[in-house]
C-alpha cells in the first residue's frame, strides 16, 4: 500500500511541474532589459533584448549570452539541464562566476528579489531583470 502512495505522488509531482513548465512561457514576444551585475558591485552589462512568443527566461539568456548551469553533481555544463523540480541553477553568467556554495547570481524582476528560479518567471514587455553576484551571508 505504501508503494502505491508513493508511486501516486511521484506521479502527481512531476505532473504539476510539467504543468507548471508550461505555464512559464510566454504568450506573447516583447523586449525585457538584462542587467549584470558582478562581484564589485559593478553593473558589467545592461542592455535590451527581445523574445518570441513562447520563450522562456533560460531561452533568451542561451540564446544572447554565455551561459553555464550546474548539472545534478552541481558541476558545470553549458547544457542547463534541470537540477531540482523543474529548475536551474546558474553558475556562471558572461564573466560572473559562482561557486552555489558561498555565493550565487540573485535575480531581480522589475527591482525586487525574486523568489522564483529562472523556469518559473514569466517574461513581459518592458520588464527588467537583474542578475546580481551575492555572497549567501548578504
Amino acid at each position: 500500500m505504501k508503494k502505491v502512495i508513493v508511486v501516486i505522488a511521484i506521479f502527481l509531482l512531476a505532473t504539476t511541474s510539467f504543468y507548471i513548465s508550461h505555464l512559464s512561457r510566454t504568450n506573447n514576444a516583447g523586449t525585457i532589459e538584462i542587467m549584470l551585475v558582478n562581484q564589485l558591485d559593478e553593473t558589467i552589462l545592461q542592455e535590451n533584448v527581445s523574445f518570441n512568443k513562447n520563450d522562456t527566461l533560460l531561452d533568451v539568456l542561451t540564446r544572447n549570452y554565455t551561459i553555464k548551469c550546474a548539472n545534478a553533481l552541481y558541476s558545470k555544463t553549458v547544457s542547463c539541464d534541470e537540477v531540482t523540480l523543474n529548475n536551474y541553477v546558474v553558475l556562471e553568467f558572461e564573466s560572473v562566476k559562482t561557486n552555489w556554495k558561498d555565493t550565487y547570481i540573485a535575480i531581480y524582476v522589475n527591482g525586487e528579489y525574486s523568489t522564483k528560479g529562472l523556469a518559473h518567471i514569466d517574461l513581459e514587455n518592458n520588464m527588467s531583470l537583474r542578475f546580481e553576484f551575492r555572497k549567501v551571508d548578504d
